[in-house]
């Protein structure tokens, strides 16, 4: 079964929250890998996947990437799967990507990216 989660985790926490009135498709926009092959959220099909799109400008993004490597350290080994995604312009490669988040404490995070942000805006 294959969720998106898009809210904090502060929130989820206190109950459930639905955003929509029906459940939505997925897009169908593939994001880049760290290898440079492209992946479709839908590939992530025996997970709940935490999709964290997020920005190397945004303070409160880069704070929060501790939290979100203890939190996919401890519900790894429960089907929860989490995946950061940040726009491909923002880096000139994924080994640049790889060392911003290994400085500010994921150093474990899957990375991807979203070519042209396409992904964040189909998904609202």
């Amino acid at each position: 079964m294959l969720s998106i989660l898009g809210i904090g985790l502060a929130a989820a926490s206190q109950g459930n929250v639905n955003i929509y009135d029906t459940p939505r498709e997925l897009p169908s926009r593939s994001l880049m890998r760290s290898d440079g092959t492209e992946i479709k959220l839908t590939d992530f099909d025996d997970d709940f996947v935490v999709a964290v799109f997020w920005s190397r400008h945004c303070m409160p993004c880069i704070k929060e990437l501790d939290d979100l490597q203890e939190f996919a350290d401890k519900t790894a080994d429960k089907g929860i799967k989490v995946v950061l995604i940040s726009p491909s312009h923002e880096w000139k490669s994924s080994e640049e990507q790889r060392e911003f988040l290994d400085r500010f404490g994921a150093e474990k995070m899957d990375f991807y990216t979203d070519r042209k942000s396409d992904l964040a805006a189909d998904l609202g």
